[in-house]
């Protein structure tokens, strides 16, 4: 992958080994391509019936990058607010990262 600006992670909360598969994302997707967590996003999926259990399921990776329990039938305007946040603070970056290759660019010159 080349030029990422940024990961959305997504997991179902049925599957039980969980961890090590999204150790192994983090470090292909993430740590690879040298992204910030605020680049990041973690959608949970969980049948309406089952509880929120971010804690157990992710390790130390995960700790500051934005997590969200999704359950459409139940919380669908939440996970559309968190997605649409999380678009945001992505464009804001390759905005910001434009404007200093611009600038970059013009002090060459």
């Amino acid at each position: 992958m080349k030029e990422a600006n940024g990961v959305i992670f997504v997991y179902s909360s049925d599957f039980s080994n969980i961890r090590k598969e999204m150790d192994m994302w983090y470090a292909n997707f993430v740590q690879a391509q040298g992204l910030k967590d605020s680049q990041c996003i973690v959608f949970c999926h969980r049948k309406p019936s089952q509880p929120e259990t971010r804690s157990s399921e992710l390790s130390s990776l995960f700790s500051r990058i934005p997590w969200l329990s999704s359950s459409v039938e139940e919380n669908g305007g939440t996970l559309r607010r968190e997605f649409n946040s999380f678009l945001q603070r992505l464009l804001s970056n390759i905005s910001e990262r434009r404007d200093q290759e611009e600038l970059s660019i013009l002090n060459q010159h």
